[in-house]
């Protein structure tokens, strides 16, 4: 046997520790499937607690968006009060009767300095997808139709499905007004706004107040839905309503048609 090939396989025999073994291919690939499946195990718990979070942030931010735009309007009525000239008046003559055959999206108020704000849904015969405030600085900037002062005030990602204003009394208690006789309802419809015959009592055109309460206040009632797509569909609608009391006292009741 050659002299340098024993010496060689000697000296490997003596490095190469008793016992050992290199990894089999099968091993190997083993080894690698279980270091992936774990891997897309950790990714996939990730990505699952990510978008929950995500949802959650998403969800957060549709109620406080909502409620910061809600809160807006509770608070101009607390500080002010209804401004019933303009329901009315023209060009919008709205009946603020519960008997009314169409609700009323409209919210006019008088702020603390005298000066009319006013909350509507958006849309011709507000059916839109937003909500928008004016406050009137110059005379014509709160128009209905071709006012320049309107602000959509709509969160992003949010469409207004419902926005109603329900005002109680339906005619201002603070003002005087004649008393008419009637027959029906017919008879109190020309100039007589929100108000009804009350043939059963004593056939006068009355307003409509709950009980013995005229201090004024609105019914605020309020639906919207996200259209984020990170929210899933069944929490993307959110619903509010309350009732909120103006807070300045106007006074003796002078309107007794009630």
């Amino acid at each position: 046997m050659n002299t340098n090939y024993t010496t060689h396989y000697n000296l490997m025999r003596f490095l190469k520790p008793k016992g050992s073994a290199g990894f089999t291919l099968i091993e190997m690939i083993i080894s690698l499937s279980i270091f992936v499946m774990v891997g897309l195990l950790v990714i996939n718990v990730y990505v699952i607690i990510n978008a929950s979070q995500r949802r959650t942030v998403a969800q957060q931010k549709l109620q406080s968006d909502t409620r910061y735009l809600f809160e807006a309007m509770a608070q101009e009525v607390r500080l002010g009060k209804i401004d019933y000239s303009f329901y009315s008046g023209t060009p919008a003559a709205i009946d603020l009767h519960p008997a009314a055959a169409t609700d009323n999206c409209i919210l006019a108020l008088t702020d603390q300095v005298g000066r009319s704000v006013f909350f509507r849904r958006t849309g011709d015969a507000c059916d839109g997808s937003g909500v928008q405030y004016c406050e009137e600085v110059n005379l014509g900037d709160c128009a209905l139709i071709g006012g320049t002062g309107w602000a959509n005030i709509t969160p992003a990602n949010v469409q207004v499905q419902a926005l109603r204003f329900s005002i109680t009394p339906s005619a201002d208690p603070f003002s005087t007004v004649a008393e008419r006789s009637c027959d029906d309802d017919s008879d109190c419809a020309s100039g007589y706004d929100s108000y009804r015959c009350d043939v059963a009592g004593d056939t006068r055109c009355e307003y409509y107040t709950d009980g013995d309460n005229f201090q004024p206040k609105v019914r605020i009632v309020f639906s919207a839905v996200s259209t984020d797509e990170k929210i899933p569909v069944a929490g993307r609608t959110i619903s509010m309503q309350t009732t909120v009391s103006s807070r300045i006292l106007q006074g003796q009741v002078l309107n007794t048609n009630y």
